[in-house]
C-alpha cells in the first residue's frame, strides 16, 4: 500500500519553488527591460532576489527526506533498481519534455528576433545540439557544460544522480547506522567539491552534484533522526530547532555570518527549518493548509515552466505592445498567478495524465511478459 504524503514537507516544496520561480529568477535572468526589481526596497524581497539560489538547496533537502522516508521499506522488501529509477522516469520524463519543447521554442523565437539567446552572457550560450541532446536524456549538468535550454531543468540530472546514489546506499547498508554514515560520507563530500574542488567538471564531481549531495542526504540525516526519536522527542527537537532558527537569524541581522554561506545554510539552517515545520504543530498545520498543498503538488511544474513562461512574456510583449511595467507590483502579482495557473495545466497533463499512461502501459507489457513465460 502506498504511503500518503507529508503534507507539510509538500507545502515547503511548493514554498520553495514559488520562490525560485518568481522572485529570485526575476533578478537573476538578466532581463534587459528590467527596469528595477520589483518590491526590491521592502527587505525579505531584498534578500530573496539576492539569495534566492539557495531555496534550491531546500528543495534538494525536502527531496531527500521524502525519498527516505518513502521508498526505504520497499526497497528493503526487495524493489529492484530498474523498478525504482523506472518510477523517477516516468513522472519526471513527460512533464521534463514538454517544459523543454516550450523552452527551445521560446529560445529559437526569441533568438530569431534578437540574434540572441534570452538568457545572454558575454555573447556566449550553452544552447547546442549536443546539450539538447542531454536535456532529453535528463543529463544537463551531468556533463558539465553549463546550464543550457530549458535553465532550471539542472536540476533534474542532479536528481537522478542522488536517487541512484540514495538506492545504493540503502540496499547495500543494511542497517540504519550504515546509512547514517553514507548519508554522511555523502555530505562530507558534497562540502569537500564545493569548497575546495569547484573546478571539477567531471560527472558526479562537480559543482552542481556537489549542491545534491549536502543537500538531499542531509534530508537522510534528518529522516534518521526523526525516525529514531519519540514523540515526545521530536517536540522538543523541534523546539530546539525553531530557537536555534532564532539565534542564527539575530547573528545574521548583526553582520555574523559563517561562510561560505551556501554550505552553512544547507547544513545549519535548512534541516533546522524541517524539523521545526515537522515538529511543531502549529507550524506542521500551516504548511499543511490547502494553497500550500496545491504548491507542493505542482512545484516541479512550477520550477520547470519559469523559463518558457518568461520568454513568452517578453515575446508576446513585444509583439502585442503591451508596454508591461516589469518592475511593477501588478506584474510582480500577475507573474505570480499566471506561472501558477500555467503550471497547473502542465503538471495535469504531463506529470499527472501523460506519466500515468505511460505507468499503464509500461504495467501491461510487464504482465503480457509474466504470461508469456
Amino acid at each position: 500500500m502506498e504511503k500518503k504524503r507529508i503534507n507539510a514537507i509538500d507545502g515547503m516544496k511548493g514554498i520553495n519553488a514559488l520562490i525560485i520561480a518568481c522572485v529570485y529568477h526575476l533578478a537573476t535572468v538578466p532581463f534587459e527591460y528590467l527596469n528595477g526589481i520589483p518590491g526590491g526596497n521592502i527587505k525579505p524581497l531584498g534578500w530573496i532576489y539576492q539569495n534566492g539560489y539557495i531555496f534550491v538547496e531546500s528543495f534538494f533537502l525536502c527531496s531527500g527526506y521524502l525519498a527516505f522516508w518513502h521508498y526505504t521499506s520497499q526497497i528493503e522488501k526487495g524493489m529492484s533498481f530498474e523498478s525504482f529509477m523506472q518510477r523517477r522516469i516516468v513522472r519526471i520524463f513527460p512533464l521534463m519534455w514538454a517544459t523543454l519543447f516550450t523552452a527551445v521554442a521560446g529560445e529559437l523565437l526569441y533568438y530569431n528576433l534578437h540574434a540572441k539567446s534570452f538568457w545572454f552572457s558575454g555573447g556566449n550560450t550553452a544552447n547546442s545540439i549536443y546539450t539538447l541532446f542531454l536535456n532529453i536524456l535528463g543529463l544537463q549538468t551531468f556533463f558539465p557544460l553549463g546550464n543550457s535550454w530549458n535553465y532550471p531543468a539542472w536540476t533534474l540530472s542532479v536528481f537522478f544522480i542522488c536517487w541512484g546514489i540514495y538506492y545504493l546506499i540503502t540496499n547495500r547498508c543494511k542497517t540504519d547506522r550504515g546509512r547514517i554514515y553514507a548519508c554522511a560520507g555523502m555530505v562530507i563530500l558534497g562540502i569537500t567539491l564545493q569548497n575546495n574542488l569547484t573546478f571539477l567538471a567531471i560527472p558526479f564531481l562537480n559543482g552542481a552534484a556537489a549542491r545534491g549531495y549536502i543537500s538531499f542526504f542531509m534530508g537522510g540525516l534528518v529522516f534518521y533522526l526523526n525516525r529514531h526519536l519519540n514523540e515526545k522527542k521530536r517536540h522538543m527537537a523541534g523546539w530546539f530547532s525553531f530557537c536555534w532558527l532564532l539565534v542564527c537569524i539575530m547573528l545574521y541581522m548583526n553582520g555574523i555570518t559563517c561562510e561560505p554561506f551556501q554550505t552553512t545554510m544547507s547544513i545549519a539552517v535548512w534541516p533546522f527549518v524541517l524539523l521545526t515545520i515537522l515538529n511543531i504543530p502549529v507550524l506542521n498545520k500551516i504548511m499543511s493548509l490547502k494553497p500550500f498543498l496545491l504548491l507542493g503538488k505542482i512545484s516541479f511544474s512550477i520550477y520547470l515552466c519559469n523559463y518558457s513562461v518568461e520568454i513568452f512574456t517578453v515575446i508576446l510583449n513585444e509583439a502585442f505592445n503591451w508596454n508591461i511595467d516589469f518592475s511593477s507590483g501588478l506584474f510582480f502579482f500577475g507573474n505570480i498567478v499566471v506561472q501558477i495557473g500555467i503550471a497547473s495545466l502542465f503538471y495535469y497533463f504531463f506529470e499527472k495524465r501523460l506519466s500515468q499512461i505511460w505507468k499503464n502501459a509500461l504495467n501491461g507489457k510487464k504482465e503480457q511478459k509474466a504470461e508469456n513465460c
